[in-house]
């Protein structure tokens, strides 16, 4: 602890940031990843792959020493430039930040972690599309927080969101094994393109893909309520409205402990309520100067002037936020002009809704007119005269763009009295027209929505209406009759979770892969008649889409019947044959009997198929044989004759071995040689 104390107290001058795909020092050529390999090791395996060429002596996984990953207890953290922990979930499931919390590691993680710390709020380890763009942001983390391990002598820190279940906890892990004071905002906006600051930010979101961009790269935000000591705010998402966007990159250089600090008394404020700014740390008697960046854009930055007192501290309550303000994020960054000492926090303007979920979730997808619970959590004060310590009623709407439609439904629930956090759920309806909706939520201190109105919540994108389903293929499109029960997969578009397969009319156990993709279990019971079946998808009793075409093609199995002979004169051996291809299903039987071309004289005849049937569920195909007719085998043997010298021959005479058929005789006479 003392040579981690001392580390990160020299370090706290920082340095020059030269981003890079490379490790920061060739005597610490190795990364280290967090890997719950027994709960959640894709995003692991994610970064270890993104990192690899750039770490010729490898990319370690770090967990509990099981199946292949290093013991964080005990592993020596001084020979990796980075650890990298990927964007992961506490619920009431799986808790894969659970190591992370073990006394041990948490000890063993806060004596090594002295380099630099890279904070990202989104999940770039996650997904197949836009890997390259995903893999750079990773080598860009890595490489900043790796930059200072030449000077540091400790591998620095790569977080990726924390997405877990409850607000509460995401981040605790991250404030017991860093100095950082981060918490997770609670507002769930959803950003496919974020703001650079700062030139830092610029470094890390640009690439050799060029500017770092894709769908859903980021979310949540950080929120640094206490401040935090050397905190830079790096980048900001960009909402393309006239909300701010929430603070989505964060980093602090190397071995930053015991350095100036700022604050607000809150995280959010309404207009008229006066912002007081407190500092710490700073050199005493030394002019603070504060820069107040506004996001959206409303006005240039605000300058704003403070003097530390003999202990270093100082307060400030010079700006008050207006009306305009409403969603607008400050970004306040404090540089001392004796010590050049900086520090950061950020806030937000009068949003006493803290969070609104949909369902359970941050958005939802349904059908026209589904019913949907709406959760509202509101945080009552009575701070800045506000009047927000009382929440009686909320107003809804569903719109496309804040400007309409006015309407609201105003929701009276319990009255929730005093300064505290609440939460409400209520049903609110989905709208009739297909198209994606943003919700916009209003709490107010009265009945009826009438009276000291919060700020508005909007929660972008939260209500995506399904128009009709259709689907474009269905796979397999056929099965043979008698097959087993299979899982048919339909693709298509304005699918949901609660979509529903239907197989000629009737429910099949669906699972939801996604908006275009559904799977079904197909029953062997749905395969026992021949014939075309409508597959369809049903979104409600009243939303169902066109049908496709399922069929069951016949069964084919093919029959070869046995050669068979006899002699002249016998009677026919029975006509068999074989299953030579194919399958019977059930008790499913063969009907009729083969016949033979007609002829009853020596020769050959066809076998033919005759009266030998399946159902029609069957494609039966007969291959036929030969049925020969042999000679009957007779032996002659003439009788021994004499006579005298001179007298005429006697009769030549014979005896037969074997017998005639029917009126058949022999003909001709024996004769003798002269």
């Amino acid at each position: 602890m003392m040579r981690s104390f001392l580390q990160r107290l020299a370090l706290l001058a920082g340095g020059v940031v030269l981003l890079g795909t490379a490790p920061a020092s060739a005597n610490a050529q190795k990364a280290l990843v967090y890997c719950p390999v027994t709960v959640d090791a894709t995003g692991c395996t994610t970064i270890v792959n993104a990192l690899s060429p750039a770490y010729p002596l490898g990319v370690d996984r770090g967990y509990d020493g099981t199946d292949g990953t290093v013991d964080l207890r005990t592993v020596d953290l001084f020979k990796y430039s980075v650890f990298v922990v990927p964007a992961l979930a506490d619920d009431a499931t799986a808790q894969p930040y659970a190591t992370l919390r073990d006394p041990e590691v948490v000890e063993h993680l806060k004596a090594a972690l002295i380099g630099r710390i890279a904070l990202w709020s989104g999940s770039p380890d996650q997904g197949a599309t836009n890997r390259g763009m995903k893999d750079a942001l990773i080598q860009n983390l890595v490489a900043y927080a790796s930059g200072a391990y030449a000077n540091a002598r400790g591998p620095g820190l790569v977080a990726l969101l924390d997405a877990s279940t409850s607000i509460g906890t995401r981040y605790d892990w991250l404030r017991t094994i860093t100095p950082l004071e981060v918490t997770s905002d609670p507002n769930i906006l959803i950003y496919s393109t974020v703001r650079p600051l700062n030139p830092l930010g610029t470094s890390i979101l640009t690439s050799g893909l060029g500017t770092v961009a894709y769908t859903n790269m980021a979310t949540f935000g950080f929120q640094v309520p206490n401040g935090a000591p050397g905190i830079s705010l790096d980048a900001v998402g960009q909402t393309g409205t006239t909300v701010g966007g929430q603070v989505v990159l964060a980093t602090i250089e190397a071995g930053n402990a015991g350095g100036a600090l700022v604050k607000t008394d809150r995280d959010d404020y309404a207009p008229g309520d006066t912002v007081t700014i407190t500092g710490s740390g700073w050199e005493p008697g030394e002019t603070v100067r504060m820069t107040l960046h506004e996001d959206p854009l409303e006005h240039e930055d605000r300058a704003l002037t403070a003097t530390a007192d003999g202990e270093g501290n100082f307060v400030n309550r010079d700006f008050v936020p207006e009306e305009h303000h409403l969603g607008v994020r400050f970004v306040l960054t404090a540089i001392g002009e004796t010590s050049g000492r900086r520090a950061q926090t950020t806030f937000t303007d009068a949003r006493t809704i803290t969070s609104v979920t949909l369902n359970g979730s941050g958005s939802v997808t349904v059908p026209a007119g589904t019913p949907i619970n709406a959760t509202v959590s509101v945080l009552t004060s009575t701070g800045g005269g506000g009047g927000n310590a009382n929440w009686r009623s909320t107003s809804w709407r569903f719109a496309k763009t804040p400007e309409g439609p006015p309407a609201v439904v105003c929701v009276d629930h319990a009255n929730h009295d005093g300064p505290n956090t609440y939460a409400e759920t209520f049903g609110i309806t989905a709208p009739t027209s297909a198209d994606t909706y943003n919700l916009y939520v209003v709490a107010y201190q009265d009945d009826g929505c009438s009276t000291q109105p919060s700020a508005q919540f909007v929660l972008t994108g939260g209500v995506v209406v399904l128009g009709e389903p259709t689907i474009t293929t269905i796979t397999p499109p056929s099965k043979t009759y008698g097959d087993a029960a299979f899982t048919i997969t339909v693709d298509g578009v304005n699918f949901f979770p609660g979509s529903i397969i239907t197989f000629d009319g009737e429910d099949r156990a669906t699972t939801f892969v996604h908006g275009g993709k559904l799977t079904a279990e197909i029953l062997t019971s749905d395969l026992l008649a021949v014939g075309a079946f409508d597959v369809r998808v049903r979104n409600s009793t009243s939303i169902i889409s066109a049908p496709a075409t399922f069929t069951v093609a016949p069964r084919p199995v093919t029959v070869s019947a046995d050669p068979k002979t006899r002699v002249y004169g016998e009677s026919d051996p029975a006509l068999t044959y074989q299953v030579t291809s194919g399958s019977l299903v059930g008790s499913d039987d063969f009907t009729g009997a083969l016949t033979r071309a007609d002829g009853e004289n020596v020769g050959t005849y066809a076998i033919q198929q005759g009266t030998l049937a399946l159902n029609a569920n069957y494609a039966l195909t007969f291959v036929g044989a030969n049925f020969s007719i042999t000679p009957r085998p007779l032996t002659v043997t003439a009788d021994l004759k004499t006579k005298i010298y001179g007298d005429a021959d006697p009769a030549f005479t014979y005896q037969l071995t074997g017998t005639l058929v029917g009126s058949d005789q022999l003909t001709g006479a024996l004769s003798r040689a002269p």
